[in-house]
C-alpha cells in the first residue's frame, strides 16, 4: 500500500497559505489591514469569535461584540492569513468562512447559517457558500439513501437500486466538485479545496530482491509536492 503523508502535508500546505500566498493577495484596494463585517439575525448582545483553521487545530485571532441588531466588525492595521475560518457565537451554531479578499461583509440567519447567507464584496465567500450548499444537498440526498438502504437489507432487488442510487449522488457530487475547480482556477478556495485531497506518495524504489533502495525516497516527493504549492501560490 502506498504511504499516504495526509496530516504532515496538509499541515506544512496551512503553514504556507498562512505565511506567503497572503503577501501576494491580502491588500485590498481600500487599504492595508482587513475588515469584516458579519451581521447574524436572532442573535444580539453576545461575543462572536474569529479562529482559523491552524492544521488541525483551530487559531484564536480576535473576539468582538455583537451589538443589539446582531452587527460586529473583525478589523485590524494587518491583513489575515488567506484560509477557512471560523465564525463562533457562544451556544449557537457556529460556520465557516473564505478569507482571501481582507474588506467584506456577509449577513446570516441562525436558523441556516448556509443557506441564507448573503454576501458582499468577497467572490471566494460566493464560491464557497456554493460549494457548501451543494455539498448539504447531497448530504442529505446521502443520508435519506443510507436511511432506505438499512430498512430494506432483506430485499435484495430494492438494495441494488438504493445503492446505485447512492454512487449517483457520488458522481454528481464528484462532477460538480471538477467543475467547480476548472471553472474557478484562480479563485483561492479552489486552490485549498485542492490542497485537501490526500496525496497518494509512490512506494521507494527497489533492487531485483526487493531490498529499498532510497529510505527518503517518499519524503523527498513529499517535499516536492509542497514546492510545486508554494509555486503555485
Amino acid at each position: 500500500m502506498k504511504p499516504r503523508y495526509y496530516g504532515l502535508l496538509i499541515l506544512s500546505i496551512v503553514l504556507i497559505i498562512s505565511t506567503g500566498y497572503i503577501n501576494k493577495t491580502g491588500t485590498d484596494k481600500k487599504g492595508k489591514g482587513h475588515e469584516i463585517k458579519i451581521t447574524i439575525q436572532h442573535v444580539k448582545d453576545s461575543l462572536c469569535y474569529l479562529y482559523h483553521h491552524f492544521g488541525d487545530k483551530q487559531r484564536a485571532v480576535d473576539t468582538v461584540p455583537l451589538d443589539a441588531s446582531g452587527r460586529c466588525v473583525f478589523t485590524g492595521d494587518e491583513p489575515l492569513s488567506g484560509g477557512i475560518y471560523i465564525v463562533y457565537i457562544p451556544n449557537k451554531v457556529y460556520f465557516e468562512i473564505m478569507v482571501n479578499e481582507q474588506f467584506f461583509s456577509l449577513e446570516t440567519d441562525t436558523g441556516d447559517f448556509i443557506g441564507k447567507m448573503k454576501i458582499t464584496g468577497s467572490v471566494e465567500n460566493k464560491i464557497f457558500n456554493d460549494y457548501q450548499k451543494y455539498r448539504k444537498v447531497q448530504y442529505n440526498k446521502s443520508q435519506a439513501l443510507k436511511k432506505r438502504l438499512d430498512n430494506n437489507k432483506n430485499n435484495p432487488d430494492s438494495t441494488k437500486i438504493i445503492e446505485d442510487l447512492m454512487k449517483k449522488v457520488g458522481t454528481e457530487t464528484e462532477k460538480y466538485t471538477l467543475d467547480l475547480i476548472e471553472n474557478n482556477k484562480d479563485a483561492f478556495f479552489v486552490k485549498v479545496l485542492k490542497m485537501t485531497k490526500p496525496i497518494d506518495i509512490p512506494g521507494p524504489p527497489k533492487d531485483a530482491n526487493g531490498n529499498i533502495i532510497d529510505s527518503n525516497f517518499a519524503l523527498q516527493r513529499m517535499l516536492t509536492a509542497i514546492s510545486l504549492i508554494q509555486i503555485l501560490l
